[in-house]
């Protein structure tokens, strides 16, 4: 197998990780929107929500703070690969397949 196809699959790879950017800028903002929402609950003194499987707020937030540095990592993986492709499109460029 050339080097050249191997750098395609490589790209095609990424580009599939770079699609969901979208994804997980929207998961951080919710997670943010949702610490944002137990911190009210918190202040206003309010029991929390029936639906809600923790035992109290504070492992309530831990898990969404756990959930936040989670999606950051995935974003500077984002960032890293998109990175990546320029250095595998530029290595393509310079070095065409003969």
């Amino acid at each position: 197998m050339s080097v050249q196809i191997t750098i395609m699959e490589e790209i095609k790879k990424i580009e599939n990780s770079l699609k969901r950017e979208s994804a997980i800028k929207n998961q951080i903002e919710n997670y943010k929107a949702l610490l944002d929402h137990i911190g009210e609950l918190k202040e206003d003194l309010k029991p929390l929500p029936e639906d809600v499987t923790f035992k109290d707020y504070q492992e309530w937030e831990a898990y969404v703070n756990k959930k936040i540095k989670s999606r950051n990592n995935s974003m500077r993986t984002v960032e890293k690969n998109k990175d990546i492709m320029i250095a595998l499109e530029y290595y393509l460029e310079q070095n065409p397949e003969k």
